[in-house]
């Protein structure tokens, strides 16, 4: 009886456990990445407040907060750097071709993770530019 008691207690603390580790899996966020071309606005601040304005083409794919496919328009927007990307990698008027994630529950949100310029005579498709 002491036996099935203890391989019981046992079962019990292996439940716990594993309920634990699920749980913690559930609170992690899902980040999202995108491939995306666009025209370098403005290049600004430096170190871990380097950020750059992109005025990117349309994202058909983009999910919102919540997880739901939205289409985001052409748009500017500012976008941090990740690693092993640096604000000397851009500069303002650069036609380029990027990879960003998004993490909501960061500062910033939107995070380069990597560059690569595009000739000057790309054609991009930009909302509201000449």
């Amino acid at each position: 009886m002491l036996h099935a008691l203890r391989a019981l207690r046992r079962l019990v603390l292996v439940c716990t456990l594993l309920l634990g580790l699920s749980a913690c899996d559930q609170g992690k966020e899902a980040v999202e990445s995108y491939h995306v071309r666009g025209l370098v606005q403005e290049v600004s601040g430096s170190g871990v407040d380097a950020r750059v304005a992109i005025h990117h083409e349309a994202v058909p794919r983009f999910k919102d907060r919540d997880g739901k496919a939205s289409s985001m328009e052409s748009m500017t927007m500012i976008f941090g750097f990740g690693p092993g990307v640096a604000p000397k990698d851009v500069s303002a008027g650069d036609k380029i071709i990027f990879d960003f994630e998004v993490h909501w529950s960061t500062s910033p949100a939107l995070v380069v993770t990597k560059v690569q310029n595009l000739p000057p005579d790309t054609a991009l498709t930009l909302a509201g530019a000449r």
